[in-house]
């Protein structure tokens, strides 16, 4: 049985795809080396792929910019990728104990209260639910996606390209994750109900079920997000992607993509195993707490051990 995972990345701006497909499964990697190398052989055997967008991105972001009359923004990808080096050594060095609760409040009373506490709780996005404002303002990506113009459309269309690849390269018994971050939740979510409703997908002899099926940091709990989903307005046998086996939902504290942490309530009509897992994400970036960055979540030891075990399974 072979396996296959795809990664999904997130919004704003990021390093070429050979780099960043390269610090993501690294991270990976050193996690289940510490946790579970039991898993090893099996990860370095799977197919690994960065299903990367973030050149489409990079474009909408700097005309986005230029339409509201500001220069399009200085992307530095030399410090961008050494900062993202230096968070990744500094979480490979911590201790398994450091994504637990007590560790985590503790490293975030160092980081002061004003820094860390008040930029989470005061976040214009706690509004999401009530502001679309906010989110505009926040995460001009987001509101675009749901627009479902070009930006999401090509997006979807991008991404869908990546799993049919993927689909058609395998066989009998071979197995499909999916793991998805931020934005890229949405975009894989989507992508998921196109494969299981529209007609151009579904009769697609290639076309298979996601076995694993993995969001971190997403924003799916949130009313306003899933008014916007695929199927949200459709027919109850309609509404759902039926392709999913399993669904796995990681939500760090203090994340703010991720502020409604619970997604198994949300979608409890769904015929689909479904988890949340509530986790700490102690990375830092830019010297600043960031529980929202994509490898913190990678590298917390409950998804290395859930990605171990459908491994090895």
């Amino acid at each position: 049985m072979a396996r296959t995972i795809l990664l999904l990345h997130g919004r704003n701006y990021k390093p070429p795809a050979e780099t960043l497909h390269a610090l993501w499964t690294g991270a990976i990697r050193h996690r289940l080396e510490r946790d579970r190398p039991d898993a090893l052989p099996a990860f370095d055997a799977a197919t690994v792929t960065l299903a990367y967008y973030a050149d489409l991105s990079e474009v909408w972001l700097n005309r986005h910019r230029a339409e509201r009359g500001k220069p399009p923004k200085s992307y530095d990808a030399a410090a961008d990728i050494a900062d993202r080096e230096e968070s990744i050594a500094r979480l490979k060095a911590l201790p398994r104990e450091a994504f637990t609760r007590s560790e985590y409040v503790r490293m975030r009373r160092r980081a002061g209260l004003f820094e860390f506490v008040a930029d989470a709780l005061e976040h214009p996005l706690r509004l999401l639910g009530v502001s679309e404002r906010a989110v505009q303002l926040y995460a001009p990506e987001l509101a675009e996606y749901w627009a479902d113009v070009h930006f999401g459309s090509d997006l979807r269309l991008r991404f869908g390209q990546y799993v049919r690849e993927a689909m058609q390269a395998m066989g009998d018994g071979d197995e499909l994750a999916i793991v998805s971050h931020s934005l890229g939740t949405l975009i894989a979510y989507d992508t998921a109900w196109k494969l299981s409703h529209y007609g151009e997908y579904r009769r697609e002899p290639w076309n298979r079920p996601i076995d694993l099926f993995v969001t971190l940091g997403g924003p799916l709990g949130d009313a306003t997000i899933r008014r916007r989903l695929k199927g949200a307005t459709a027919p109850p046998p309609f509404r759902y992607p039926t392709n999913l086996r399993r669904w796995h939902n990681f939500a760090a504290e203090d994340d703010i993509i991720a502020h409604d942490q619970d997604i198994e309530n949300d979608f409890a009509a769904m015929r689909t195993a479904i988890r949340d897992h509530r986790i700490y994400n102690p990375a830092v970036r830019r010297k600043k707490v960031n529980p929202h960055y994509g490898a913190g979540y990678l590298m917390n030891p409950v998804f290395a051990n859930l990605l171990a075990d459908w491994l090895v399974g």
